[in-house]
């Protein structure tokens, strides 16, 4: 399932910039901004042919259809929708029972129909929400390894630009 945050982020892009809902048959203006069709010839239509955005003019008989914009807008509604869905528990495939457990051999979660299988129960197996908590705090440790490599590196690429400058100077003079 998709993070909220950046899905929240997504609906920001394909927010049009007048009327605040997502974008219905988005279109683009000369400066790149878009909108919805209906929106934006409102504006261009009561002769202010500027953007709402940046301020620049457009002309309403420039207006392009933006498909990739109309298509991120589908594909989040979609998303939005398997997620709703979702926050109810998703359901073994197999069994349409919720998913209670995680084999941690398999690396799957598993209904409790799955669990006794032959295939899995032998297996190691936690409660699903157990899992997800010792991966998250495997990633967040993995993040701060991540974070840490970065700082180092931005540190060395400070230190090799100072080092630079100390030997070109050291040429010109």
């Amino acid at each position: 399932m998709a993070s909220a945050v950046p899905l929240a982020m997504m609906w920001e892009e394909v927010t049009c910039a007048i009327c605040l809902d997502p974008m219905v048959e988005p279109v683009s203006i000369e400066c790149g901004h878009s909108f919805c069709q209906e929106c934006i010839s409102e504006v261009g239509k009561d002769g202010g042919s500027v953007c709402p955005v940046c301020r620049h003019h457009f002309l309403l008989r420039n207006l392009r259809p933006n498909r990739q914009v109309a298509n991120m807008v589908e594909n989040l509604r979609k998303i939005s929708q398997d997620a709703k869905e979702g926050t109810q528990g998703e359901l073994c495939v197999v069994h349409r029972e919720k998913l209670h457990l995680f084999c941690k051999k398999d690396g799957k979660a598993l209904c409790w129909v799955c669990s006794q299988s032959q295939k899995h129960r032998d297996h190691p197996m936690v409660p699903i929400e157990e899992a997800a908590q010792e991966y998250q705090e495997k990633l967040q440790v993995a993040l701060q390894k991540l974070r840490n490599k970065q700082e180092l590196a931005e540190k060395l690429e400070v230190d090799v630009a100072m080092k630079k400058a100390a030997w070109k100077a050291r040429v010109m003079s």
